[in-house]
């Protein structure tokens, strides 16, 4: 079987993947989707390890810069994360990316709001995707705001 990526680039790849499913661990609820999220990092965990030390490359898990670089690739600053669909089909893309903005959106969700007056703390009543409207009760009262003004807090 003929590969498609240098080490450095698979290592790249696995710690991207990594993060992403870590985030994915947080926001989905469902305890079979945890526990899968969980065999896989731990699985990824292995290999990212052990190329990191064949070839003594720093990782996610030593070296501070590169798990925040990984982090920064993952997390914007504000709104939905970058999940990183890749190559995938369109058919599995559209699906991957309809269960992560329901469960990063979902009801009971604890968010940042980003106002014109500055940041403040809500949690999500309800998301309209087809409007990409998000209603958030901020100390007791319901406002409504545009989705990429929304972030978890995770």
């Amino acid at each position: 079987m003929e590969r498609k990526q240098s080490i450095a680039e698979y290592l790249d790849t696995l710690q991207l993947e990594y993060t992403i499913l870590g985030l994915r661990k947080k926001i989905f609820t469902r305890t079979k989707d945890k526990k899968f999220f969980e065999r896989t990092m731990n699985a990824k965990a292995k290999h990212i390890r052990d190329i990191s030390e064949r070839n003594s490359l720093p990782n996610i898990f030593n070296d501070d810069i590169v798990r925040e670089k990984y982090k920064s690739k993952v997390y914007p600053i504000s709104g939905f994360p970058n999940f990183h669909y890749g190559s995938m089909r369109s058919d599995q893309r559209e699906e991957f990316v309809e269960k992560d903005r329901n469960y990063y959106y979902k009801s009971g969700s604890e968010v940042r709001v980003d106002t014109e007056s500055g940041p403040t703390i809500g949690k999500i009543l309800r998301t309209i995707f087809e409007s990409e409207k998000v209603v958030v009760a901020i100390e007791g009262e319901e406002s409504t705001h545009c989705i990429s003004n929304i972030t978890r807090i995770l």
